[in-house]
């Protein structure tokens, strides 16, 4: 059965949840493929939450802050997609992602864990769309690496033809990744 998934708008909070993040980047062959979703070697704990800095227009900057020693239990031992055993030389970071909210609904989640539908302004890219925004959706199965630039290049090297008022937007030609092939009409996405 083809998907069909209405699209709805979040918004950055002033707060970003804390993570504790272990991750091998995907060009080191040393440690094999991940099969998990991210396709690299990746797994985060919460710590807490923290208030962002308004004046800051980057909300992927990440703020320089000490990290709780290595041998901390909350930090992960292991890949959250396949098992894989971190090691010590492996990558430790002290990782912020953005609080969003649901427009419609006030339920917050952050990019990583936003649903299929979820449209956000990418106020931070340079590109704008005829509206002066960057809009970005999360396509379908939702995943955290299911992002689509309604307004980033196309796969042919041209852009997407986008018109409509957000959420209700339209895009042409039709949207094809690796998961996802369909179109965006009129705020739904559905599956070819």
């Amino acid at each position: 059965m083809k998907s069909r998934v209405e699209c709805f708008l979040i918004e950055p909070t002033e707060r970003a949840a804390c993570k504790l993040r272990r991750y091998v980047s995907s060009s080191d062959p040393e440690h094999g493929k991940c099969s998990g979703p991210m396709g690299y070697h990746d797994a985060s704990t919460p710590i807490g939450e923290r208030a962002l800095d308004p004046s800051v227009t980057d909300h992927f900057a990440l703020i320089d802050r000490s990290q709780p020693p290595h041998d901390d239990p909350r930090w992960p031992t292991k890949c959250d997609g396949c098992g894989y055993v971190f090691r010590d030389e492996d990558h430790w970071q002290l990782f912020d992602e953005v609080i969003y909210v649901r427009r419609d609904t006030g339920a917050e989640m952050t990019l990583r864990t936003a649903p299929a539908g979820a449209l956000w302004d990418c106020s931070w890219w340079p590109d704008k769309g005829p509206d002066g925004h960057h809009w970005c959706v999360k396509l379908p199965p939702g995943g955290p690496c299911d992002e689509w630039q309604i307004d980033g290049p196309s796969n042919d090297g041209g852009r997407w033809t986008r018109s409509g008022v957000a959420p209700r937007l339209t895009a042409r030609p039709s949207i094809l990744t690796s998961r996802y092939h369909g179109f965006l009409t009129d705020g739904v996405l559905e599956e070819c």
